[in-house]
């Protein structure tokens, strides 16, 4: 299903804008439910396809759209929930990814073998109608004012307010998401979340590959963990931290063509050091565009970047099989 994975992935973060967009028009909980029902859906009428257009539509556009409409809403609420802890909540947060690509290689493995490929989607589906229940307990950001008297006079005084100005609100929004396009260090954050996307292929068997990736979640999963945690220090500057973990991701990608790290432990050492430095970029993916941005403009970030990691996923396979070509 090489072809279905690379409409999913492509699909998932091209539309990331398209989130962004939604979420400035409904709430984040209605993107949500919406992102809870396509990639339901989507994955629900999979063993019912008659070719593979059909799954390539389901599969990769279908729940490749839902869930990203899934992902950014989620994301974005965790750096917006928390203040003086938004680093370690959303490196928390990020930590799932490590923490899915550990355990549900092993998972659908025993499924197929037990259940065939369909009756795993089944089960695998079952599993994702969960993030209807998730998706509806995203909560709005004004819930989180304690109810009182005085509290609800100013809450329905500033709500008069902003009804008066919507017009104005909504001319100021679409104004903030071209002036995120021409904020330089931005433009430099999302050009790098394009590069270190690039990749290519090491030539592993399948059973390598999967211990790989298992390596590669557990990497993943402590590195979130760390970088939300660092990140919360007070003394520590999240955007140098994040930049370093670039550098080392950089540096352990350079270890694969040392003869020393070609050997199955070599590997294994490298995907745990590499993903651990991932996990920390990625954990600190929300709170540093929080801090290039502003918690104001954190939801049209989001969406940008994930735009870039979509550009990266599209450029990298290519260009790391030209240079293959031409160097080896």
């Amino acid at each position: 299903m090489d072809s279905q994975t690379s409409i999913y992935f492509s699909t998932c973060l091209f539309t990331g804008p398209l989130a962004s967009f939604l979420m400035s028009k409904i709430s984040y909980r209605s993107v949500a439910l919406l992102g809870a029902f396509l990639s339901s859906a989507g994955l629900l009428c999979i063993p019912f396809a008659p070719n593979i257009l059909f799954i390539d539509i389901f599969y990769g556009v279908f729940t490749g759209l839902g869930f990203c409409f899934l992902y950014i809403p989620s994301s974005v609420l965790s750096g917006l929930y928390f203040d003086r802890r938004r680093s370690l909540a959303t490196g928390i947060v990020q930590s799932g990814y490590g923490l899915g690509a550990l355990v549900f290689p092993f998972l659908i493995h025993k499924l197929i073998e037990e259940y065939g490929w369909k009756g795993s989607i089944f089960i695998v589906n079952a599993i994702n109608v969960h993030n209807f229940v998730f998706a509806a307990l995203l909560r709005p950001i004004k819930s989180r004012v304690p109810k009182s008297p005085e509290c609800e006079r100013i809450l329905q005084t500033f709500q008069n307010i902003n009804i008066k100005r919507q017009h104005s609100s909504n001319s100021i929004t679409q104004s903030n998401k071209i002036r995120v396009l021409l904020d330089f260090p931005f433009v430099i954050y999302f050009i790098n979340n394009i590069i270190w996307n690039f990749g290519t292929e090491i030539g592993q068997d399948k059973r390598s590959t999967a211990l790989a990736f298992t390596w590669c979640g557990i990497g993943s999963l402590f590195g979130s963990l760390a970088g939300g945690a660092f990140g919360s220090i007070k003394f520590v500057n999240r955007v140098i931290l994040y930049t370093f973990a670039n550098i080392f991701i950089g540096c352990f990608v350079f270890t694969f063509n040392i003869s020393l790290f070609q050997t199955f432990v070599g590997l294994s050492l490298v995907n745990v050091l590499w993903s651990f430095s991932f996990g920390i970029v990625l954990g600190l993916l929300v709170v540093v565009t929080a801090d290039i941005l502003g918690t104001s403009r954190l939801s049209v970030g989001m969406g940008y970047i994930m735009f870039g990691n979509g550009i990266g996923n599209i450029l990298g396979p290519p260009l790391a099989g030209w240079l293959r070509d031409e160097y080896g």
